[in-house]
């Protein structure tokens, strides 16, 4: 599961090299956690874990002024380099490279918005206490975030594929910081939101269809195939497994996304989500 460290590591490098394709696969939830803000026009929007800055740029676009704070180095440098070039609603947006579990914010904030970016703090609950006290009275909180593993086909396409190549890992933490550790609304986020000081918790599921590997370029079964094995699950699998292993995954991948790509061209999978609401 990524922590932390790993954010502000390497994991963050690859994401930043990748930046482009997971927002654009992340962008259907972010619009709906944004929609479920409500009117945030002339508010202080909190970006929370901003990754590239695609999202926060979208928040300024709604009329907040906008601004990001991740871990990462990386993808800080990547949403500054692209704050240097916009124009218009994207120069009411800055970005900070922080902690936002401890980080101080200079006035109160507006609105608080995350797109997969709020499942990481190694302590939750303070975490979001911390950030409780930083709300102005009243504001939204909207956050998106995956449901279970087994209902995210773009995690578990590639594993399904693979898993008579790789020995097999004992079930996670349930409680360890992961992109699916709010999976369980009642047993994760639900009860430690609320005992941060959260008001009027809730949460409806979101469902899309994403293309794996959409924009990465080439043959789009080569770009679905090195986005598996780059991105997600996967990735993490394949940290220590030998070279002759890692060619014997891709190409059980690479056959698993041609079949995906057989009716358009494009190999595609559900992803599954669920959009968190509260109140300060």
């Amino acid at each position: 599961m990524a922590r932390k460290a790993d954010w502000s590591g390497a994991l963050g490098e690859k994401w930043a090299r990748r930046a482009s394709v997971m927002e654009r696969m992340l962008a259907p939830f972010g619009m709906a956690a944004m929609d479920a803000l409500g009117d945030i026009e002339g508010r202080v929007a909190l970006d929370l874990g901003c990754g590239g800055g695609a999202s926060t740029f979208t928040l300024a676009g709604r009329g907040a002024t906008a601004f990001g704070v991740d871990v990462s180095p990386d993808l800080i440098a990547l949403a500054a380099e692209r704050r240097a070039r916009a124009k218009g609603p994207g120069r009411r947006v800055g970005f900070r490279c922080a902690d936002a579990a401890t980080a101080v914010f200079a006035a109160p904030v507006g609105a608080l918005f995350s797109q997969f970016g709020a499942m990481f703090f190694d302590e939750p609950l303070p975490a979001y206490a911390h950030l409780r006290r930083a709300m102005a009275p009243g504001a939204p909180l909207a956050i998106a975030c995956w449901r279970t593993v087994r209902e995210n086909e773009w995690a578990t396409a590639p594993l399904d594929a693979a898993k008579a190549l790789l020995p097999p890992t004992p079930p996670p933490d349930p409680r360890a910081p992961g992109p699916f550790a709010w999976a369980k609304p009642e047993e994760s986020f639900a009860p430690m939101l609320e005992a941060a000081g959260w008001r009027r918790v809730a949460w409806a599921p979101a469902d899309a269809v994403v293309e794996f590997g959409a924009g990465m370029g080439g043959d789009k079964v080569e770009a679905a195939t090195r986005f598996a094995m780059e991105i997600g699950p996967m990735a993490s699998r394949l940290r220590d497994v030998s070279e002759g292993v890692r060619r014997k995954v891709e190409s059980a991948v690479h056959a698993a996304m041609a079949k995906r790509a057989a009716c358009d061209g494009r190999p595609q999978a559900t992803a599954a989500a669920w959009i968190v609401t509260a109140r300060a």
